[in-house]
């Protein structure tokens, strides 16, 4: 079974995506900001990370830089969630490898093409 993290400081927004990952069979871990699923990736090292752009404590782009610096999890399958379209943070997140950039309006049509291109 694939594990897949959901990182999402909007609740609301976070179990809608664990129900609908859950019932495409997804093992679904979440955490509430970048500092608690940096925790997770090191002890859980999930499958795939999906992570809001703009978060408390420690937001998806910091996130993203700490897990590259890791050799443990620096291969860590990483999508950056966000509600909009921002090319400097796009351009950003390209040089530390993020593996794929998801706007929310879309994340319903995309997860599939996602999941399919690197799972099944």
């Amino acid at each position: 079974m694939i594990t897949v993290l959901v990182i999402e400081d909007n609740l609301d927004f976070q179990k809608v995506l664990v129900t609908w990952l859950y019932l495409e069979n997804f093992f679904v871990l979440t955490a509430e900001n970048g500092a608690v699923g940096l925790q997770m990736i090191r002890i859980e090292q999930p499958d795939m990370v999906l992570c809001d752009l703009h978060m408390p404590i420690l937001d998806g782009m910091s996130l993203l830089k700490l897990i590259r610096q890791e050799p443990k999890i620096a291969n860590t399958f990483f999508f950056i969630m966000t509600a909009g379209c921002e090319d400097a943070a796009y351009q950003e997140a390209q040089r530390y490898r993020v593996d794929g950039w998801i706007d929310k309006s879309r994340i319903w049509e995309r997860i599939p093409e996602i999941i399919a291109g690197r799972f099944r």
